[in-house]
């Protein structure tokens, strides 16, 4: 019995508050301001997510364009030599972004071959050696238990 009632006294608050709605809406005094009110709402609405769809597209597409771009510029450069400067300048653009105190790091260009040594922050030997394999520069596992750095990092140190 208990279902009934409660199903009786929904209907009766929805149709209450639709009739409401309904007098708001339909009011002859003011309701043609209200219903211009509610059209312009609903074309703005329609617009801003127009509007933000055609930018996630955008985005979208140039993400697709990026990748397209680094897999070619990968298969190229594998057959091609690359110059020591753009080398060393490609691995800090790599590093720039996963490690904290660039200015930390030893960087040496020998023949294609970059060197990093230096500390570096806990955990990012990890990071660092995922962005090396992306410039073609390799680093030895030695050097990369050299480059986390035994003794830890000094945060002090660091901002001299």
């Amino acid at each position: 019995m208990r279902a009934g009632i409660g199903s009786c006294v929904g209907s009766f608050v929805g149709g209450t508050a639709l009739g409401a709605g309904l007098m708001y809406i339909l009011d002859p005094n003011r309701g043609n301001a209200r219903r211009a009110k509610l059209r312009e709402k609903a074309i703005r609405a329609v617009h801003v997510t127009q509007r933000e769809a055609n930018k996630q597209l955008r985005n979208a597409g140039n993400h697709l364009v990026g990748i397209m771009r680094e897999v070619k510029s990968s298969i190229r450069d594998r057959s091609s030599e690359i110059s020591d400067d753009i080398l060393l300048d490609r691995v800090r653009a790599q590093l720039g972004r996963d490690v904290r105190h660039m200015r930390m790091l030893d960087f040496t260009v020998e023949d294609g071959c970059v060197i990093v040594a230096g500390q570096a922050l806990r955990g990012e030997a990890d990071k660092i050696r995922g962005r090396l394999r992306k410039t073609r520069a390799e680093v030895s596992q030695s050097e990369m238990e050299r480059l986390a750095g035994g003794r830890g990092f000094n945060p002090q140190r660091a901002a001299l």
